[in-house]
């Protein structure tokens, strides 16, 4: 399953550094998502996976960040 995980997360990862933000990492968008939405555990079944990935927007990356006091540039032009 870490090759579905890898790709679902590198199609958003490129999602939001296209629209809002330039300088996300893989690495950090991973962090996220374990921090927000598996905080529990990483789902059984990977549609839930995909779909707690597609859900995840601008906002909670922003407050995520903004809450651990981690700076990430945004693309203000898209928001």
């Amino acid at each position: 399953m870490d090759k579905q995980l890898n790709f679902l997360l590198n199609i958003k990862l490129y999602s939001l550094q296209r629209s809002y933000f330039n300088d996300l990492t893989f690495e950090q968008l991973k962090e996220v998502m374990f921090a927000t939405k598996w905080q529990n555990g990483l789902p059984e079944h990977l549609y839930q996976i995909a779909a707690d990935i597609e859900e995840l927007n601008f906002y909670e990356v922003a407050n995520y960040f903004t809450k651990h006091g981690k700076q990430l540039n945004y693309n203000f032009n898209t928001l």
